[in-house]
Parts: structure tokens; sequence; C-alpha cells
């Protein structure tokens, strides 16, 4: 998610005829990269969430207008990977049961747009070296040879899209057999760049290892060493390490002292400690805070603090009405 260009200059853009010159011009600067931009700058989740949807469109309109554009195929995986996720995923994964035909709607829409994600995320790489997807589907380790470092952007958003369509609808048996492929392009980013994305690679290794069966290639003690991969290389100050391992090494083993420390640790990471990529930090905040105050949840026999909250609300109800019916008591007798 690049900085947005003048408003007029996409105006002219759009509805006018100009030059392949200056198209490509427009692709390269928001393709470009950057330390961060207007968006993942944003600490108002909401507010990007509302503003998206019309840069992704607007991505969209200059790659139709420049469809051989490698970059620009990345930058809109990219921005349709992070939207599907942070918005949708994450949204229906915090809806309660009661409304499971809303959450199935939301993961369907989440699951469409992974996909669409992964899409332009192939054709870039197809543009970067031709003849990329037909050989990707007989041999995927003789397509992935031809990969540079310059190609781990790309490599990444693609399998991350990938397999979050996988993780959208885990019964469409189609995309299951399609998950080793997924996971070849993450390896093929940690073969390249063991420490892309300042730990990103290894946090998706963490799901991966911790979550699959052993019989897709799950290894919870692989898991286990990214996790500390990742805190390393975040320098233990960001939420995502923390979660990622919550999820696929305290949860399913009903440890909820382990659970515990490591949401704790998650909630008590400062979201401003990385301005230039302050959005996602404060949605992974917000993650840790729903997790806390869900634990009841995901473990048998705790309640989670929404609903000690209400039992304690319920029970001062109870003492104020014993209270009344007490002094009404008394006032009849002093009456009588």
């Amino acid at each position: 998610m690049k900085k947005m260009l003048p408003f007029m200059l996409l105006v002219l853009i759009f509805f006018t005829g100009c030059s392949k010159v200056i198209l490509k011009k427009v692709a390269d600067g928001l393709s470009g990269e950057s330390e961060g931009s207007a968006f993942t700058r944003d600490n108002d989740p909401q507010l990007m969430a509302d503003a998206l949807p019309l840069a992704m469109k607007l991505y969209e309109t200059i790659l139709e207008k420049n469809p051989t554009h490698a970059d620009m195929h990345r930058a809109t995986a990219t921005v349709f990977c992070s939207y599907s996720y942070a918005f949708i995923h994450f949204a229906a994964d915090t809806l309660p049961s009661e409304m499971s035909d809303t959450k199935l709607a939301m993961y369907q829409r989440a699951k469409k747009m992974y996909l669409r994600a992964r899409e332009y995320g192939l054709t870039g790489l197809e543009l970067r070296h031709p003849g990329f997807r037909e050989t990707f589907k007989t041999s995927a380790d003789s397509a992935l040879s031809l990969m540079t470092k310059k190609d781990c952007d790309l490599l990444y958003w693609t399998g991350l899209s990938w397999m979050g369509a996988f993780t959208c609808d885990k019964f469409d048996m189609k995309m299951a057999l399609s998950v080793p492929k997924a996971v070849k392009l993450m390896k093929k980013v940690a073969e390249l760049n063991p420490s892309y994305g300042n730990g990103a690679i290894d946090e998706f290794l963490i799901t991966f290892y911790g979550a699959m069966p052993s019989s897709m290639g799950g290894d919870p003690e692989k898991a286990k060493v990214h996790f500390e991969r990742a805190l390393e290389l975040t320098k233990e100050n960001s939420a995502g390490p923390y979660l990622a391992y919550a999820a696929v090494a305290a949860i399913p083993t009903q440890n909820q002292e382990l659970f515990d420390e490591l949401i704790t640790a998650a909630v008590e990471i400062n979201p401003e400690d990385e301005r230039n990529n302050l959005l996602f930090r404060t949605i992974q905040q917000e993650k840790a805070k729903w997790y806390m105050n869900h634990s009841a949840d995901f473990f048998v026999g705790t309640e989670s603090e929404e609903e000690v909250d209400s039992e304690e609300e319920i029970t001062v109800e109870e003492e104020s009405t014993d209270e009344d019916s007490a002094e009404e008591e008394t006032t009849e007798s002093d009456e009588q």
C-alpha cells in the first residue's frame, strides 16, 4: 500500500486517454518501495476499512491499463490480501457462533478476496519469469529455482493469499490439495531471505508447522523454533508472534497458563513503537485484547472477562434488590 498520487492526476488518468509512458510512471509510483504510507501509518482501523476499497479499485484500474507491470501486480496483491485479512477474515473470526450464517458469508467473501490477490501475485511472477505458471503446475521446485531475492515480495503475498483462502474454507478439497504449492512459495521466501519482513515469514511458519497435521508437514517443535526466531527478529516488540503461537501451541493443548502469558505479552506491546506499520500493529493489539476477553471460548471451565462482569452486575442487582426488600419489610414492621 503505497502513497496515492494527487487526485487530479488520477482523474486525468481515468477519464482521459493518457499515454502508456504516463501510465507506467503512475504504476511505478504506486508500486514503488517505501518505509510506510498514509495507510500503514494510520492508527484508525475503521477509517482505513472505509478508505481502502477505493484505493483497491484505483490500483485495479491502473493495472487494467498497464497489465504488464509486474510490480503493480505485486502491489495489488498486497493490498487485496491485507484488506481481506484485516477487515474481513479477522472480523469473521470474532463473530459469535449464533451468527453462523453471517460468519460463513464473511469467510466466503474473504476467500474470494484472497484468491483475487493470489491471481495478481501469480501473474506478477509470470511477468517476471515467463513460463512460470505452466512450470509451477507440473514442477514447483523447477519453477522456484529461478527465483531471486527480488521476487520475495511476490512469493510472500501470493503464498499468504493462497493460504488465507484455504483457512477460510477448509472443506474445499481442491484448495486443500493445493496447499503444498502455497507452502513451497513461502519456504522459498525463507530460503532466499530468512529475515524477510522482520519476522513475517517466521510468523507464517509458526502457524503452518503448529496448525497442520504431521501428514501435511506439521511439526510443533519447528513451530517453537520459528516463534523464538520471530521474537528475536522483532526484539519481542510485535504482537504477531505471540498471537500466532498462542493459537497453535496453547489453545489446542488447553494450556491456559501459556495462553495467558502469551496474550498478556501481546497486549502490553505499544503499537506506536513502530509508526510505519502502525495500522497492522493496532489491529494486532485489538486481536490480542479480543483473545484476552474471550478466553472462555477456547478453554473448558473458564469464564471470560465479559461473563465475569455480567455476573458481577447481576450480583450487585440481586444485593440491591435484597436490601430494598429488607427496607420495605422494616418499614412495614414499624408501621404496624
